[in-house]
């Protein structure tokens, strides 16, 4: 071989190897970096979805927090009336006399339970915010069987104490239903 091409092929190999590896060094650092980024970015991308699912459950608390109390008072007060009406009941059916304290109280009670009746449409609504169907399904099935013991039980009216106390038994196993769906959503237990 002729000195002067040796020559230049070994300029070349001196060059051309280490640009080489350079070069090689160069594409291999941008795809890590590319790579890198995309990791990046995955991560990113998780931790938002864990923040919103945090912010979510968050959310869905407060709003169990918030219609919980508003169920107990509807509750509460259906069962105080349904109590006290069974006891009207009861005392008509075996032909006493009952206490015109007790009447006035019936009637107290019965005014308390139609006044809380309009805490249902803001707790349907914040039960629909919730979006589970299941307690959709339990709510409706409540509030179906609490307004419908309502209309059908004033104290003016007359109801077999059997009745009665079926229907409160029933409105009582429906509330404690819904509330332990209510209790898998804040304790973010699986339904």
């Amino acid at each position: 071989m002729d000195p002067q091409a040796a020559q230049v092929y070994g300029d070349l190999i001196k060059i051309g190897l280490p640009s080489a590896v350079a070069l090689a060094g160069v594409v291999s650092s941008i795809v890590l970096a590319i790579k890198g980024y995309r990791k990046d970015i995955e991560i990113e991308n998780l931790r938002n979805a864990r923040e919103m699912e945090r912010d979510k459950a968050g959310r869905e608390g407060e709003l169990v927090r918030s219609v919980t109390p508003q169920l107990t008072r509807l509750h509460d007060s259906l069962i105080k009336y349904g109590t006290l009406y069974a006891a009207y009941i009861e005392t008509q059916d075996l032909g006493e006399e009952f206490p015109a304290k007790n009447r006035k109280e019936l009637t107290v009670l019965y005014q308390s339970v139609t006044d809380s009746l309009h805490l249902g449409t803001e707790i349907q609504g914040a039960i629909f915010l919730l979006g589970e169907e299941s307690l959709k399904g339990a709510f409706n099935e409540y509030w179906t069987s609490v307004s419908g013991f309502t209309h059908t039980h004033s104290p003016g009216d007359y109801a077999k104490y059997a009745s009665i106390t079926s229907a409160i038994r029933q409105i009582g196993d429906k509330h404690e239903a819904l509330f332990a769906i209510l209790s898998k959503i804040y304790l973010l237990k699986d339904t």
